[in-house]
């Protein structure tokens, strides 16, 4: 994915976060994403995972794109909605709520653990439903991780199908759904293509503002 961060479309600004249960690969898909150029292709990562949060600019395509990446485990997951972001000491500071930071979202599924699907399902359900009352749009991409073997269209379907991800895309809102591996950097490519294809630069600046307002009515 290297030489694509040179490409030129844009530019737009904007912030993607990235959630999903704990041990889905967040870690690993945001360090090849983020520095590509540090992980060699085929390699065995081996990865802490995130504590608390992770975050990191680039630019891609002539864009400006920062990722978050929250952990997720148990204790963490209500921090996704507290009234609170973090600050760079991983400390929290009580300006906006963390889960509206960002401009869309991408939420980390492992392919591999199938007796998470509810669980995961759960999170992800809850996740739209709140992105729904939104007054502007985020795009919302399921990215299914740990396909080393290949992205399989049948196997996305199932999984698909145990996530009901069918039922969050007739809601109206932007979702859609990618199979990647942050091992072997297969699908990673296609998933930043998708953000750029769906983020607009009017619902960018109308969070954007709104998220001044709010900022501003706390100060």
């Amino acid at each position: 994915m290297g030489s694509s961060l040179s490409k030129t479309t844009g530019p737009l600004k904007f912030d993607i976060l990235l959630i999903g249960l704990d041990n889905a690969g967040k870690t690993s898909l945001f360090k090849r994403i983020t520095q590509p150029e540090t992980v060699s292709l085929d390699s065995d990562l081996v990865i802490e995972p995130t504590i608390a949060f992770e975050k990191e600019s680039i630019q891609y395509r002539n864009n400006n794109i920062t990722l978050w990446s929250l952990g997720g485990q148990n204790k963490i997951r209500p921090l996704w909605r507290s009234c609170g972001s973090f600050s760079s000491d991983n400390e929290i500071m009580l300006t906006s709520p963390v889960l509206w930071n960002a401009h869309a979202y991408m939420f980390v599924v492992d392919a591999t653990a199938p007796e998470r699907f509810a669980e995961a399902k759960e999170e992800l359900h809850r996740l739209h439903e709140e992105l729904h009352h939104r007054q502007y749009k985020h795009p919302l991409l399921v990215v299914v991780n740990k396909m080393d073997s290949g992205v399989n269209a049948e196997r996305l379907g199932e999984i698909s199908k145990a996530l009901d991800v069918t039922k969050l895309e007739k809601s109206g809102r932007i979702v859609g759904m990618k199979g990647v591996s942050a091992r072997t950097n297969e699908g990673v490519e296609e998933v930043m293509q998708w953000f750029l294809e769906n983020t607009s630069a009017a619902d960018i600046a109308l969070h954007d503002e709104h998220r001044k307002e709010v900022e501003g009515s706390r100060a």
